[in-house]
């Protein structure tokens, strides 16, 4: 179990780190893991609360951190700004 964790920690964030490690260990203590089968369903729940939090994502609309944007658009005849311009 403790190898299964290694690689995870690798796989997920590509380098050693025994925080990361404790916590896949610990989380899996929590849940009563005793063994590599034992993994198993609880990766298959993850996956579903991944894919269930994804697609609630994907339909709401992302804010615009960007406040330009929240200006009305200016709507100019430039045909009448070039008469203007000529008659002066």
């Amino acid at each position: 179990m403790i190898q299964e964790a290694c690689r995870r920690t690798m796989a997920n964030i590509s380098q050693p780190s025994f925080p990361y490690t404790d916590k896949i260990l610990k989380d899996w203590h929590s849940q009563g893991v005793h063994s590599i089968r034992d993994i198993q369903p609880l990766d298959e729940d993850h996956k579903k609360k991944q894919a269930a939090r994804s697609a609630t994502r994907q339909t709401r609309t992302p804010a615009s951190n960007n406040r330009f944007n929240n200006f009305p658009q200016h709507e100019y005849d430039y045909d009448e700004i070039e008469k203007r311009l000529l008659n002066r």
